[in-house]
């Protein structure tokens, strides 16, 4: 079952949620495109001038123009719109990427990690360099350059220790 976190006074509160099945957590992962952006907008005035267009060589009254300028701009909306859903539906697992990834992945520290404050480590994942805060697991000083590994991450600080020292 899931573990949920403490939610309340903490600006930076976690909620965390564990499943086993891997086929249950892509099914759950939708990626909806937002109603108002830039493509869609531009979708829509696009197909409110065309409707526009075809209304008025068909009317040839002003007035008359409006409704299939607006049926034109809605349904050239929702195409591009539905579109881009699709195109997206497949990048979500890539998209959602969670601080617990990073476990077990070697980085380098990038500014020292001492008993008293945090450091920064250089990692690689999914193809991007990505940074997190650090401390040392067991509580020591790692010196800037060190190899380290990840051993776990809480509330977005990584807890790591030496690759040498690692497994010892």
């Amino acid at each position: 079952m899931g573990h949920v976190g403490h939610v309340g006074h903490a600006p930076h509160t976690t909620v965390h949620a564990t499943n086993n099945s891997s086929i249950a957590n892509e099914s759950t992962s939708v990626y909806t495109v937002p109603i108002l952006n830039i493509q869609a907008i531009f979708a829509f005035l696009l197909g409110f001038g065309a409707g526009g267009l075809i209304g008025f060589q068909v009317f040839n009254i002003v007035l008359l123009t409006l409704p299939p300028a607006l049926v034109g701009g809605i349904a050239f909306w929702w195409v591009v719109r539905a579109v881009i859903t699709v195109m997206l539906r497949n990048q979500t697992a890539f998209l959602d990427t969670k601080d617990t990834d990073a476990v077990g992945v070697t980085g380098l520290v990038i500014s020292n990690i001492s008993q008293n404050s945090m450091g920064e480590v250089l990692y690689p994942l999914q193809g991007t360099d990505r940074i997190i805060r650090a401390k040392a697991l067991n509580g020591g000083q790692i010196n800037k350059g060190v190899s380290v590994v990840i051993v776990k991450v809480e509330r977005g600080v990584a807890y790591v220790s030496s690759a040498d020292s690692f497994g010892k």
